[in-house]
């Protein structure tokens, strides 16, 4: 079983939702129809990955000025 890194679970998160966007969420061959990952999910996904990948960068705190 291969090994991600949370970069590269999410060129591939993104890569899916690309995808979605452009149209294909669906498709035929034959009389079966198949789907892919829900857009929600991806993109709650993405959330995820990019929050650890900016925490283990040190980027986890934001300070707001006023």
């Amino acid at each position: 079983m291969a090994t991600y890194t949370d970069a590269e679970l999410l060129e591939s998160v993104r890569e899916g939702i690309n995808t979605i966007a452009s149209g294909a969420q669906s498709y035929k061959v034959g009389d079966r129809v198949y789907e892919r990952a829900d857009l929600g999910q991806l993109m709650s996904l993405e959330k995820t990955l990019s929050q650890r990948i900016n925490t283990a960068a040190g980027g986890g705190r934001t300070l707001a000025e006023f």
